[in-house]
């Protein structure tokens, strides 16, 4: 889960210095996928009894409010001039 995490924002960071959109695109798509892997691994948590079903309702609203953000700022990279 940690590697996931961390994942998000190297690959947003690491996309944000390519100067190619392209580039940038993939970059945002990795990190997309962390957070899917996040979310995966979190249900994965609430099933196996470490975590409650609350503390994973919490932090699974977290992640799609960071979703969002990073599908927002993925449109804005595809069009931008």
């Amino acid at each position: 889960m940690r590697r996931s995490a961390t994942s998000v924002p190297i690959n947003i960071v690491e996309g944000n210095v390519k100067r190619s959109r392209k580039e940038k695109l993939y970059y945002i798509e990795i990190a997309e996928g962390s957070l899917d892997e996040l979310d995966y691994q979190l249900l994965l948590s609430k099933d196996l009894g470490f975590i409650s079903a609350k503390q994973c309702e919490e932090m699974r609203n977290s992640l799609n409010k960071l979703s969002y953000l990073l599908d927002k700022f993925r449109k804005g990279i595809q069009a931008a001039p």
